[in-house]
């Protein structure tokens, strides 16, 4: 896989081994200025890559970033399922001055920036039913759990693998909530460990989740269709 082997970070290293080339990925994650540029690598020119950014100059930031590429199309838009849920209100990377939030069906307004449109991924991907949609990266997080829910054609026609990843922000209840929606969703999950994938049926919160330096610790998951899990399984 191209790029694969050149990037060093654990998350890339394990989401690229999941891509192939001329797949279309949407990358959810919270770095996507750089999984942006090796998803573009891993998918080539025949491939594309939509990327979601809430902030208007980093969106663009990331437009000149990857315009090189070819392949990546970033979207000034927050996806999501409930109005009130918005990325460029990251608790993490508190915002400038003072914030105040308007809100109303379709967007956003937050007084440092302009408006932010907000979609669900089964809103956005409507008006483009003829893309395949391959494989979704993001992070075990309330939003993800709010997002998924908003994605419910986009799972259940399309079919796409899904990689993510968990961090120390993350806690049990927002993995426990994911996994069951994807499960309920027909994908079955696996997590990483040392040793390879485990069934996440062997996945337990106590064992898995105490600490991000724990040698235990599951901080990528991968889910698939039950069709294809099956296939993984037999082989």
């Amino acid at each position: 896989m191209t790029g694969v082997q050149t990037c060093a970070l654990p998350i890339f290293r394990f989401l690229l081994s999941h891509v192939r080339e001329g797949e279309t990925v949407v990358d959810l994650g919270p770095a996507a200025d750089r999984s942006a540029y090796w998803l573009s690598r891993a998918v080539g020119r025949a491939g594309k890559v939509y990327v979601f950014e809430t902030d208007e100059v980093l969106a663009e930031q990331l437009r000149s970033a990857t315009r090189p590429a070819g392949n990546v199309v970033v979207e000034h838009l927050a996806v999501t399922r409930e109005r009130f849920q918005s990325a460029a209100s990251n608790p993490t990377s508190p915002p400038r001055g003072n914030v105040r939030h308007t809100q109303s069906d379709d967007c956003l307004a937050i007084s440092f920036t302009k408006a932010v449109a907000l979609r669900t991924l089964d809103q956005f991907f409507a008006r483009r039913h003829a893309d395949p949609v391959h494989l979704i990266h993001g992070t075990i997080s309330r939003e993800t759990f709010a997002l998924l829910h908003g994605a419910h054609t986009l799972l259940a026609v399309k079919r796409p693998r899904i990689v993510l990843q968990a961090g120390a922000q993350h806690v049990h209840g927002d993995t426990e909530a994911v996994l069951k929606t994807l499960r309920d969703r027909g994908y079955d999950g696996y997590f990483f460990q040392p040793g390879g994938l485990e069934d996440l049926r062997r996945f337990d919160p106590e064992l898995h989740q105490i600490a991000p330096d724990h040698p235990n610790y599951a901080a990528y998951f991968l889910f698939l269709p039950a069709a294809a899990a099956e296939v993984r399984r037999a082989a």
